[in-house]
């Protein structure tokens, strides 16, 4: 490579560098002032990109080059702010808050005195939201109670939105079998026919991201379809047991959804499937990583989608597509996967276009009830570091819900480093689920983030100092939830971006990017407790924009009750995508 290529290539990194004085100055831990700062890194598209993951991941210029990024984002303040923790707090790796007695009896009675009522009538309405302009479970089971319409025929109108969007917005990754959809349908047809459904879900379309064992389907988690690695993966034999739940439950699976190449970025964007395109404008990013599961859920595509959310992967993609999506408490949903061993921040969940949908879908996969009435918390100083509309589409939900919400303002400390404990987190974990695979196999920005993610694993100070600051910021968030029932955010400080042109071909590095797009998300990730997105109005050029609400840990009852209250009190703010979007129950499909 010639030279003058060389230093065009690097030099916004060393510019970047040069603006940041050389170094990066760690806070003391107890600092309250809002002090997250983007990462420092520069944005690379097309063939710079192609040409800078070559550099940072050979082996003469990657170490040095890699280790620079790094040290301009402190990762050496982890360590040495992870000493001021008090050895009294435990480290605590995977963020599994146990229930106290008290509180697992009454869930335990509870659950009993439902599945006794649910023997007498599967029929269970928590009230989709007057004026969504989507469709809901509630009223597909409606129509199929009275006879309006049957599973057999959704399906079809399902699988021809598939076949006349997908093409274009590359929402599903691979269909299930269409012999056992049909299947599936003729079955729940039966009964209906019957009157015996199985549940709410019964007949119901899904999809769920590729990152879940599929009967008869290999589990790529998106990586090149026709590159080595794919083709020495095995199909697999069994299903994912949330998959098998759902399909216990009378569900109909329709098929995998498209990711981000293993997850690893929460712009969406896969070179490999040249997509998934933003339902609302196919000039856009989506949002990942669960990004086909939104789109799809955007474009009626089917009812309800089960992502994952590790950064944010479930919630970013459904803000930007304009739909709900809820990250449960860490361990709520037992799934069962290779990540399952290795990932601390990993949360399984639903997407749909309904908060009553993710109801609906959690009482099958994670069990939860309905309590009552609430303080918020908001950190004003968090709140600004988004765009004017996201902030205004805030304000407007804040507004809405004043004579049910009391607002109190809290403080946070040292959030900055609490984020850059998730970064390193994740991005150890991706190392470690795939630690030897070579990296010339996946796409550019996968190469530059899997490289980093290795450095990281070698640094032990690090690596054993995360889990520190996670059991030190679990207590942080606590003491706040002592004085409110949720925090509230933007769940993203702005819509979705347009997609640079050079993108489509190689795919984009965007550290800078991706740290604003997680500024209000990691937490769930770092300390485990849920959060869920809703839908709360557009930005100038019509792209969704949401606020996320976050509780503490085992509380998604009440987290789902709130999403409900605001649904209906913003859904005449809601729109659909005009071009891509499909109405299942039309007979004029």
């Amino acid at each position: 490579m010639c030279s003058s290529r060389l230093i065009w290539i690097i030099a916004p990194f060393l510019m970047q560098e040069g603006q940041a004085g050389g170094g990066y100055t760690c806070n003391p831990l107890d600092v309250t002032t809002f002090n997250m700062r983007p990462i420092s890194a520069p944005s690379m598209s097309g063939w710079q990109l192609k040409s800078y993951a070559g550099l940072a991941t050979s082996k003469t210029t990657g170490s040095a080059l890699r280790n620079l990024m790094l040290n301009m984002n402190g990762i050496k303040c982890i360590p040495t702010v992870a000493k001021e923790v008090s050895p009294k707090i435990a480290p605590v790796k995977f963020p599994m808050i146990p229930l106290s007695n008290r509180d697992y009896e009454k869930a335990q009675e509870y659950y009993s005195k439902e599945e006794a009522q649910l023997k007498k009538n599967v029929s269970r309405y928590f009230g989709s939201g007057i004026g969504s302009p989507y469709r809901s479970i509630e009223d597909l089971h409606t129509a199929y109670m009275k006879g309006e319409a049957n599973p057999v025929d959704i399906i079809d109108n399902v699988l021809q939105a598939v076949r006349d969007f997908n093409p274009t917005l590359k929402a599903f990754k691979e269909l299930y079998s269409v012999k056992e959809i049909n299947r599936l349908a003729k079955a729940s047809a039966e009964r209906f026919r019957q009157g015996k459904p199985k549940s709410m879900l019964d007949g119901i379309p899904f999809g769920v991201k590729d990152e879940m064992n599929v009967i008869g389907q290999k589990l790529l988690d998106d990586i090149n379809p026709k590159g080595r690695m794919a083709k020495s993966l095995p199909i697999k034999t069994t299903n994912d047991p949330v998959i098998d739940a759902l399909l216990d439950a009378g569900a109909i699976l329709i098929g995998t959804t498209t990711m981000h190449e293993l997850g690893i970025s929460p712009l969406g964007y896969n070179s490999w499937y040249q997509g998934p395109l933003n339902a609302f404008d196919t000039r856009r990013f989506t949002g990942g990583s669960s990004s086909g599961a939104a789109t799809a859920a955007a474009a009626g595509m089917a009812l309800f989608f089960i992502g994952f959310d590790g950064g944010g992967s479930i919630r970013i993609p459904s803000v930007w597509s304009g739909v709900v999506g809820l990250a449960p408490t860490f361990g709520r949903v037992r799934y069962d996967n290779e990540e399952l061993k290795v990932f601390t921040t990993l949360h399984c969940g639903p997407i749909a276009a309904n908060v009553a949908d993710v109801a609906h879908v959690m009482s099958v996969i994670g069990n939860v009830q309905y309590k009552s009435k609430y303080k918020v918390g908001v950190f004003d100083d968090w709140v600004k570091f988004s765009s004017e509309e996201a902030q205004s589409a805030f304000n407007t939900a804040l507004e809405a819900m004043k004579d049910q919400w009391d607002r109190h303002e809290f403080r946070m400390k040292d959030m900055q480093d609490q984020a850059l404990s998730h970064t390193f987190a994740i991005a150890t974990e991706f190392a470690d689920t795939h630690p030897d695979q070579p990296l010339d196999g996946y796409e550019y920005n996968t190469q530059i983030s899997l490289a980093l993610g290795r450095d990281i694993v070698k640094k032990k100070d690090v690596v054993d100092a995360i889990p520190k600051l996670r059991g030190w910021a679990i207590q942080q968030w606590n003491e706040v939830f002592k004085g409110v029932d949720f925090i509230i955010t933007p769940t993203i400080a702005y819509g979705a971006p347009e997609i640079p042109s050079g993108v489509f071909q190689y795919g984009e590095f965007n550290p800078t990017r991706v740290s604003e797009m997680l500024r209000f998300i990691w937490p769930t990730n770092l300390v485990g407790f849920p959060s869920i997105t809703i839908p709360v109005g557009q930005n100038k050029e019509g792209m969704p924009l949401g606020i996320q609400i976050m509780a503490p840990h085992w509380q998604d009852d009440k987290l789902i009750k709130v999403g409900l209250d605001v649904q209906r009190r913003l859904a005449a703010k809601r729109i659909r995508p005009k071009k891509y979007y499909r109405d299942i129950m039309s007979k004029k499909n």
